[in-house]
């Protein structure tokens, strides 16, 4: 199987750890844990290290939020720099859900198609919520 033949690659004697840890079998779980452990050793450790000295060294404590909600965009819609196919959860396309700024991406033409789950629905006041009270019952966890 090549992803062991690339985990070897990759983690030298640490291979068995890093199987143990993420092991796949068939073909869709290589794809689900290639993308986990992309995410979790990129962007997902940078910013895991850098909350972590926000808390050690700043006056407040630091919450780090993981957002995988892929916006509902219009069937066909184009842009220069994304491919709405392939775009995921980008760079900043959590704003609108923590600001409540939907309609802003409507303006000039539409490009989202908001379902219940996002705008128009209870999502929106809970992210706000979560921003507002420190203290949310909301699952957060404390670095």
């Amino acid at each position: 199987m090549q992803y062991r033949t690339l985990a070897q690659a990759m983690f030298g004697k640490r291979t068995g750890t890093f199987l143990n840890a993420w092991p796949a079998t068939t073909d869709a779980q290589v794809v689900r844990q290639a993308r986990d452990v992309a995410r979790g050793s990129g962007f997902g450790l940078l910013a895991c290290g850098w909350t972590r000295l926000q808390a050690s060294t700043g006056c407040k404590s630091a919450f780090l939020n993981l957002f995988t909600r892929v916006q509902p965009f219009a069937p066909g819609v184009k842009f220069s720099d994304l491919n709405p196919v392939t775009a995921g959860a980008y760079h900043m396309s959590d704003v609108a859900y923590w600001l409540g700024t939907y309609n802003s991406y409507n303006v000039f033409r539409v490009t989202p198609v908001w379902t219940a789950l996002d705008a128009f629905g209870r999502n929106a006041e809970c992210h706000s919520r979560v921003l507002r009270n420190r203290n949310s019952k909301y699952r957060r966890r404390q670095l």
